[in-house]
């Protein structure tokens, strides 16, 4: 059905002059709105976005496009996902030069939003196919403090009403439509799906100038500083035999910071420690892994291009697409990067199903790739973040991670065999005993300093062995002793006076 609105039941008398002054669509600027979306389990907040990305004339009247986005079109078949013109906004927005807004919903019937509206003039905002409608009246003409502020702020509420001017019930009556003069739309409706959805957009930031809550990029998502600091859980337990739990708890501090004279190439040292958790049966007793390393990570800000999009919009690599929000523990900016997806033609996708991770989150100056994965066709997976400091503002529980070695740990096995030391403290030398230890399997060890440095390895032959303080200082030190034909680590530390 395509019914365009030819006539408007219009009551009172409306001043042109206001069509100057009130405007909907900003074309030169991106504005941003928060909802609930229905369509998500969560109802997490998401960020909603117009960009126009088309604008035409036509006679008299302006006909703007919003930016297009994927949205599902089937729920079975190999072309499920497409490239929509049709965002939350409609698919096209006509602008008449006497103020009138016309916006269509996904039948293509009109949407009319009068700007030069005066203090309560009313008029036929939507009409039913059986003809009743759906009036607007303008309730309130204030000043109001819109993203930072103060602005001139029209208030419309909508009344259902029959073919005969009776009010009748409607989910969207006594909802409210709110514009303001220098801003623009401040609270208003999907479009697309009007007048079904009663959920709310409301404008939380606008670019060109920056105001409120603006669009997240890559340079913000991978903006550290050194000395912060991020603990991160790395987990999956399977959900059948073969039983495997692994569980990784992590800590990154940076170190140091080097940005490309082009500003494009982010360089960064990092010290990381990880403790691993790693079992094979379904009765957890796990061997413990300890490793403390500095890496180099370097970010090419014109290569992650992915994470500028706005919600729903198509990636760059062409499988994923972004929802932007603010995280709602940390209250931070967001990027939840979609993968879910597989391309299956040159405007379609279908959406994965089994143990594919179905988001991975961005967060503002806190790096990315966080997901929770309960319900997967393998088991549990998850990798997120527990924990920052970042410039002296913490959140979260710090893990209590063990980073004084570089070395590999299993616990139980080290109570098991036995090892001793003996004597330690050592003044020249100290005797290290296998209790379990058999000629016939592969035995090595290696001595580190508190950097993590190796200083000396050699193979183990014998169940007993010395170890001479010779040039070391005196300190603490890590030993190692590997157990290679049972892939078994064990460590202990060692203090030379």
């Amino acid at each position: 059905m395509k019914t365009v609105l030819a006539i408007l039941l219009v009551i009172g008398t409306f001043n042109t002059s206001w069509a100057q002054n009130y405007q909907l669509i900003y074309p030169t600027q991106e504005k941003h709105f928060d909802h609930i979306d229905n369509s998500l389990v969560s109802n997490l907040p998401t960020i909603e976005s117009i960009r126009i990305d088309s604008i035409a004339t036509s006679g008299n009247n302006t006909y703007y496009h919003n930016h297009q986005i994927l949205s599902q079109t089937a729920y079975t078949g190999n072309c499920q996902i497409t490239i929509n013109d049709s965002s939350w906004i409609g698919y096209q927005i006509i602008t008449k030069p006497n103020g009138d807004y016309l916006f269509f919903n996904r039948s293509e019937d009109s949407i009319v939003i009068k700007t030069a509206a005066n203090l309560n003039n009313s008029w036929v905002l939507y009409t039913f196919p059986n003809n009743d409608y759906i009036e607007a009246s303008v309730v309130s003409i204030d000043n109001a403090l819109i993203l930072g502020t103060m602005d001139s702020l029209k208030t419309i509420v909508l009344q259902a009403k029959d073919n005969s001017n009776n009010n009748i019930s409607h989910p969207f009556n006594n909802k409210e439509i709110r514009f303001s003069k220098n801003q623009g739309l401040v609270g208003f409706y999907n479009m697309t799906n009007f007048p079904l959805d009663t959920n709310v957009y409301n404008l939380v930031g606008a670019s060109n100038p920056n105001m409120g809550i603006v669009n997240l990029t890559a340079a913000e998502i991978f903006d550290y500083d050194i000395g912060d600091e991020l603990h991160i859980d790395d987990y999956f337990r399977s959900s059948f035999n073969p039983w495997e739990y692994d569980i990784t708890h992590i800590r990154r501090i940076i170190l140091d910071k080097v940005v490309s004279s082009n500003q494009d190439t982010l360089s960064y040292t990092i010290e990381r420690c990880q403790n691993r958790y790693i079992n094979m049966s379904a009765t957890p007793n796990p061997d413990t892994t300890i490793t403390l390393d500095t890496i180099t990570e370097v970010i090419v800000l014109s290569e992650q291009t992915r994470f500028n999009q706005l919600s729903n919009e198509i990636c760059s690599d062409s499988l994923s697409y972004s929802i932007f929000s603010m995280h709602p523990q940390l209250n931070k900016r967001t990027k939840r990067m979609n993968i879910e997806y597989y391309r299956t033609g040159m405007d379609c996708w279908s959406i994965y199903v089994g143990f594919f991770p179905p988001y991975h989150d961005y967060i503002e100056g806190l790096g990315g790739g966080y997901y929770n994965n309960p319900y997967t066709a393998v088991g549990s997976d998850y990798y997120e973040l527990v924990y920052y400091n970042k410039g002296g503002t913490t959140w979260g529980t710090p893990l209590n991670i063990d980073c004084n070695t570089n070395t590999s740990i299993s616990k139980v096995e080290n109570e098991e065999n036995n090892i001793s030391v003996h004597p330690n403290p050592a003044s020249n030398y100290t005797t290290i005993t296998i209790q379990k230890f058999l000629s016939n399997e592969d035995w090595s060890f290696t001595l580190y300093d508190v950097t993590g440095k190796a200083l000396r390895s050699k193979k183990v032959h014998n169940n007993s062995f010395s170890v001479g303080k010779e040039a070391l200082s005196s300190g603490i030190y890590f030993y190692q002793i590997e157990n290679k034909t049972k892939s078994k680590t064990y460590t202990g530390k060692l203090i030379f006076e």
